[in-house]
C-alpha cells in the first residue's frame, strides 16, 4: 500500500479517459477528410475557373463528412479543436480558405474585366491597328480552327496558340482553337486536312484557308468570310503606266497584292478598247502614265466621275498630266515644276522628299497615330485647291511639305531657290469630296448634315507605291488607306498587318565559340569557384 491514500493504485487509473474512445477516431479521421474534400475542391475551382464536378464533388463529400463527424461525436470533436495542433491546423486551413477565395474573386473579375500588357520590346502579342478595328467591328460569330502539331519541334504551334490567344481577346465573336491532327486525325479528316500549319476560317457558311502563324493571312482571311461584297479596283493601263501584275523596281505587285490582301478584286482596264469604265468599278486607279490620254478615254473618265465614281489620280511632273482638265473640274490645280525638301532630305538626292508629318485627314491619321515611319517621293509635283470651286466640293491638304522647301522650275544640275519660286508648304496630295457646304468658322456642323462622299484623291507622285518603296516605308500603307477612302471600308483605314519577321540570330563559327566558352564554361566555373572558396573560409 502506498502512503499516499490520494495515489492511484496504477498507471491505468492515472491517464485520463479520452472521450468516445472509437467512435472519437472516427469522427476525428472523418473531419480531417472533410476538410481536406472541401479545400481540394475549392483549389480545383481556382485552378480551372470553372464550377464542374471535380469541384463540387469534392466539395459537398467534405461537408458531409464535417457533418457526420460532428453528429457521430459532438464532444470528442470539441475536446480535439481545442488542443493546440487542432488549431494550428484550423487557422491554416482558414488561411488556405481565404487564399483560394482570393484566387476566385481575382479569376471572377479579370474574366469580365481582364486587360493585357503588352510588354516585348516589338509588340509580338499586339495586334495591328487594322486587325483590331476589323475585329472591333465585327457584328458575327467567326471560327477559327488551327491545324498544327508539337511533332519535330512545338514553335510554330506555340505561335499560333499565342496568336489566337491574341485574336480572342481582341473580340467576343472570334472563336478560336488549335488542333494537333497528330493526335485527332478524325478532326483534320473532318475538314480535309492532310497536312499542318493550316486554320480554317469559318462564318456565315462561308470558308477560307489561311497558312502559317500569320496575321496579315489570318486578317485577309476573316475579311473574305464576313464581308458579303467584294469590292473591284481598276487599273488604267496602255500609256505607260506601272504594272499590277508584275513586280520589279517599277511595278505594282506589292500594290496589287496589298489590295487583295484587303479583299479587293483588282483588274486593268483599257480604255482604247474598251469604251467606258465598267459598272463593278469601285476604284478607278490611275497610275503615273508616260503617254497622253485619248479624248475618248479622258471623256469616260468624266462620264465616270460624274457619276458618283471615285479615282486615284498618281501623276507625275513629267510628262504634263492629260487629266488637267478633269482635276480643274474637281478643284485641283496642278503646279508647274518639281517639289525640292532640303531641310528632310537624308539621301543626298535633291529630288528625294522625306515627309515625317503628313497632314491631318482620314487617310493619314493612322500613320501619324500608329507611329509609322516616313512617307518618301521621288520628284513629285505640287498641287494646289482652286479657291473659285463649288461649294459642294471639299478639297482637303493630305500631304504637305516643310515651310523651307520650294517648288524648282528648272530641275537640271544644282538646285537653288531663285526669288521668283513658290516656296513651301506645298502640297502633293490632295483629298476631294462632295457634300454640304462646311459651316462658317466657329459654327458646329447642323446634326442632320450629310457625311462626306470621297470622290477624288491625287498624288503627284506615282514612283512612292512601287514595289521597292511599298514596304520598306509608309508608302504603301498611305496608298492602301487612300484607296480604302475612296471605297468608302473605314474599317480598313489604319496600318495593315505586317508580315512577321524572324528575330533570329545568327552566329559565324568564331562568335559561336565564345559564346560556348563564355557561357558554358567560364560562368559556371567562376560560381563554383566562388562557391568552394566561401565554403573553404566558413570551413
Amino acid at each position: 500500500m502506498s502512503d499516499r491514500p490520494d495515489q492511484p493504485a496504477s498507471d491505468a487509473e492515472a491517464r485520463p479517459q479520452r472521450p468516445g474512445g472509437a467512435l472519437a477516431a472516427v469522427a476525428a479521421a472523418a473531419s480531417t477528410l472533410g476538410v481536406a474534400g472541401i479545400l481540394g475542391g475549392a483549389v480545383v475551382f481556382a485552378v480551372t475557373g470553372q464550377f464542374s464536378k471535380w469541384s463540387w464533388i469534392p466539395m459537398a463529400a467534405g461537408a458531409g463528412l464535417l457533418a457526420a463527424s460532428m453528429l457521430l461525436s459532438p464532444r470528442a470533436l470539441l475536446a480535439a479543436l481545442r488542443r493546440r495542433r487542432a488549431r494550428m491546423g484550423l487557422n491554416m486551413a482558414v488561411a488556405m480558405i481565404l487564399a483560394a477565395g482570393i484566387v476566385v474573386l481575382v479569376n471572377y473579375v479579370s474574366a469580365r474585366r481582364h486587360h493585357r500588357f503588352d510588354f516585348t520590346h516589338s509588340k509580338r502579342h499586339t495586334l495591328a491597328q487594322q486587325t483590331r478595328k476589323i475585329l472591333k467591328g465585327l457584328k458575327q460569330d467567326v471560327t477559327l480552327t488551327a491545324f498544327y502539331t508539337r511533332r519535330g519541334g512545338s514553335a510554330q504551334f506555340n505561335e499560333m496558340s499565342d496568336l489566337l490567344d491574341d485574336y480572342r481577346y481582341g473580340s467576343d465573336h472570334i472563336k478560336a482553337r488549335i488542333v494537333d491532327f497528330y493526335v485527332s486525325p478524325a478532326e483534320a479528316q473532318k475538314y480535309e486536312i492532310t497536312s499542318g500549319s493550316v486554320t480554317i476560317v469559318e462564318s456565315g457558311g462561308r470558308r477560307e484557308e489561311a497558312y502559317g502563324p500569320s496575321e496579315q493571312d489570318l486578317t485577309t482571311a476573316i475579311l473574305k468570310v464576313t464581308r458579303k461584297e467584294k469590292k473591284k479596283v481598276y487599273f488604267v493601263i496602255g500609256h505607260g503606266e506601272h504594272d499590277p501584275d508584275s513586280f520589279g523596281p517599277h511595278s505594282y505587285g506589292e500594290a496589287k497584292r496589298g489590295l487583295e490582301a484587303a479583299n479587293y478584286e483588282v483588274a486593268t482596264l483599257n480604255l482604247v478598247t474598251q469604251s467606258e469604265v465598267p459598272g463593278d468599278c469601285t476604284v478607278l486607279v490611275v497610275a503615273g502614265p508616260q503617254n497622253p490620254l485619248a479624248t475618248q478615254e479622258i471623256s469616260a473618265i468624266e462620264t465616270y466621275l460624274d457619276g458618283d465614281g471615285t479615282a486615284l489620280f498618281l501623276l507625275d511632273p513629267s510628262p504634263a498630266p492629260a487629266l488637267a482638265d478633269i482635276l480643274a473640274k474637281w478643284g485641283v490645280e496642278p503646279l508647274a515644276g518639281t517639289v525640292i525638301e532640303p531641310v528632310l532630305n537624308i539621301f543626298g538626292d535633291a529630288s528625294t522628299v522625306v515627309v515625317t508629318k503628313p497632314g491631318y485627314h482620314t487617310i493619314t491619321r493612322p500613320l501619324t497615330e500608329g507611329r509609322a515611319s516616313s512617307l518618301q517621293f521621288v520628284t513629285p509635283r505640287a498641287f494646289e485647291s482652286d479657291p473659285d470651286a463649288p461649294s459642294e466640293l471639299r478639297v482637303a491638304n493630305v500631304v504637305q511639305t516643310s515651310d523651307q522647301s520650294w517648288l524648282e522650275s528648272t530641275f537640271t544640275g544644282e538646285v537653288k531657290k531663285d526669288p521668283n519660286e513658290k516656296g513651301g508648304p506645298l502640297t502633293i496630295a490632295l483629298a476631294v469630296s462632295t457634300g454640304a457646304p462646311a459651316p462658317p468658322p466657329g459654327m458646329p456642323p447642323p446634326a442632320d448634315m450629310p457625311k462626306d462622299k470621297p470622290r477624288l484623291v491625287v498624288i503627284g507622285d506615282s514612283d512612292f507605291a512601287v514595289d521597292r518603296f511599298f514596304r520598306p516605308t509608309a508608302n504603301g500603307d498611305l496608298f492602301l488607306n487612300a484607296v480604302n477612302w475612296l471605297a468608302q471600308e473605314t474599317d480598313l483605314i489604319a496600318i495593315p498587318p505586317k508580315p512577321s519577321e524572324d528575330h533570329s540570330v545568327l552566329l559565324d563559327t568564331v562568335q559561336a565559340r565564345k559564346t560556348f566558352v563564355l557561357g558554358v564554361l567560364a560562368v559556371p566555373l567562376a560560381v563554383l569557384i566562388a562557391g568552394g572558396i566561401v565554403w573553404w573560409r566558413r570551413r
